[in-house]
């Protein structure tokens, strides 16, 4: 039989999967489906070319496939190949440059507002949001918390693990699991704030340790329904519109904006590098730039003044 990359595949993904998280089988099996597979199916591995993936590129490019699918799906042929012929691909592949799509953050008055309100209206998901407010979770972070990762002695949060919706493409069905993390680094403690630690007195009374907060029940919460109920309560608030995700990054712009060292910030949204904090989760607005400005314009008239 002639060896194709529609052969070779699913050999590749079933090597890999003892080895990988379900997410990402989940992800290069859809991946394989979507886009490499109709693609590059039916060649020979030696027909798949440097040039023949570079034209692959545009063309996913100019049907509107986003840039980070269009990486994720020749970083997949890359392994399927070299699955295939035990070496490396050494390509070197131009990418269209996309322009980023920063995340909507907060303003300082819509933030106070949610603080408030959450703080103010204890609940199984208010409390959720309120946590990721003041400890910048991701949803499945948040959604995967039970009551024994409370240490209201310690005054800590423990994030150990994540909820997420995987989809099965060999079944057709997606289903609620809880697993590891996205990193190593995601693994982490966080600082039980004031308005937290008073709604976990609260709540917790009669509560079991193995219990999920946000869902109240033995099950975590689904990322798909708390996104849901978070949309209404901007709504109710007044609040514009915008990601469940969103609320990490006015966490961390908040707190840059309150000077606490980059290092520390890092730390308690659990990234690897500094570097991520930076590029991905600061977003400074007019006002900051201008006090930004004005400190340094203040700074140099002192200094100019004393050298006179």
């Amino acid at each position: 039989m002639k060896q194709t990359i529609n052969n070779i595949a699913p050999l590749w993904l079933s090597s890999r999967r003892p080895f990988i998280r379900q997410s990402s089988y989940t992800t290069y099996s859809t991946l394989l489906a979507s886009h490499v597979l109709p693609s590059f199916g039916n060649l020979s591995p030696k027909r798949v070319d440097e040039a023949a993936v570079q034209e692959y590129v545009l063309r996913e490019h100019g049907r509107g496939v986003g840039a980070k699918t269009i990486r994720d799906s020749v970083t997949v042929l890359r392994m399927v190949l070299s699955f295939a012929e035990k070496e490396k691909k050494q390509w070197t592949i131009h990418y269209p440059e996309e322009p980023s799509k920063p995340i909507p953050v907060l303003s300082v008055q819509d933030y106070k507002r949610l603080v408030s309100y959450t703080g103010a209206h204890p609940s199984a998901r208010n409390l959720g949001i309120l946590i990721c407010l003041t400890g910048g979770l991701r949803i499945g972070e948040v959604c995967a918390l039970q009551w024994a990762d409370m240490d209201l002695r310690g005054g800590t949060i423990r994030i150990s693990k994540t909820a997420s919706r995987l989809y099965d493409p060999e079944s057709g069905r997606s289903s609620l699991e809880v697993g590891m993390p996205k990193t190593a680094s995601s693994v982490r403690e966080i600082p039980l704030t004031g308005p937290v630690r008073r709604m976990i007195r609260q709540l917790s009374p009669g509560r079991r340790p193995e219990g999920y907060i946000v869902s109240g029940t033995d099950r975590p919460m689904d990322p798909r329904r708390y996104r849901r109920y978070f949309a209404v309560l901007l709504s109710t608030l007044g609040i514009p519109p915008m990601r469940f995700h969103g609320l990490r990054h006015s966490f961390a712009t908040r707190c840059i904006e309150s000077r606490c060292d980059c290092k520390t910030v890092s730390a308690i949204l659990g990234h690897s590098s500094v570097t991520t904090t930076f590029d991905l989760y600061v977003h400074p607005d007019s006002s900051q730039k201008r006090r930004c400005v004005e400190r340094m314009l203040d700074r140099v008239g002192k200094w100019a003044l004393s050298n006179q």
